[in-house]
């Protein structure tokens, strides 16, 4: 669904010279321009300027020319695009060009399309919550690498293991020990007990959670509990389902 700009005329923002308009825009990146122009008459008019996609285009790009049959938006949104397609070419050699790893529109349009393009982000994005946290959003295990500091972040974690219990394994120690994250891994994956807290995998709510999405994460259960009758016979039935 398409959303038509809102008449903001009368905001004293959009009142402000022109050039102070420029100052202010200057701090934004292409992707920025493009959901102005969708939200404000006034930008969308002011935005359309040349001279913005081409400080943009050779900021992000390093291109100082282009054919006279494109303009400065169009080879932004093409060059953009393209940079895309070889960044999320994850199983082959290709990275992004050193221009753009840290550049966080672009990193952050990857992330969206696969989380695991955080692996080619710079040291810097990948301590950037924003961006970590639409990584993780994705079903893999873009957690990995993410900052350490940011593997210590609750939601960022939180969010990681429902998308996928398994991630538990690089989240960090203190949050291997959190019971609503630790519950919220084993119920979308019962192998994420392995991860767990010693404590945890200690817990009868926690393991008995675990065997029922899946029977052999009893293996990971202290050695207490892989001898309770009741996890077992659950850990058996699960079993039995997956045969």
């Amino acid at each position: 669904m398409s959303v038509s700009p809102v008449d903001n005329s009368n905001n004293p923002l959009v009142s402000l010279p022109d050039e102070i308009k420029v100052h202010i825009v200057s701090f934004l990146s292409g992707v920025d321009f493009t959901h102005l122009t969708r939200t404000c008459h006034v930008f969308n008019h002011f935005l359309q300027e040349e001279n913005l996609w081409r400080a943009e285009t050779e900021r992000t790009f390093d291109i100082t020319c282009i054919p006279e049959s494109d303009t400065w938006k169009q080879k932004y949104l093409s060059l953009t695009k393209a940079a895309l397609k070889d960044v999320l070419r994850i199983v082959g050699p290709h990275v992004p060009p050193q221009a753009l790893i840290n550049n966080k529109t672009f990193i952050l349009q990857a992330v969206k399309q696969s989380g695991c393009a955080l692996e080619h982000a710079s040291e810097e994005l990948r301590n950037d919550r924003d961006i970590v946290l639409e990584a993780v959003k994705q079903k893999n295990y873009a957690l990995e690498y993410a900052s350490k500091e940011l593997r210590n972040d609750r939601d960022i974690v939180l969010e990681a293991v429902k998308q996928a219990g398994y991630a538990l394994r690089y989240a960090s120690e203190e949050l291997r020990n959190d019971r609503d994250i630790v519950l919220e891994a084993v119920k979308q994956n019962g192998y994420a007990l392995e991860y767990a807290s010693e404590e945890l995998r200690n817990d009868r709510e926690f393991v008995l959670e675990a065997v029922k999405q899946d029977g052999w994460a009893l293996q990971y259960a202290s050695k207490e509990l892989r001898n309770d009758r009741d996890i077992v016979l659950e850990a058996e039935k699960a079993k039995d389902k997956e045969s």
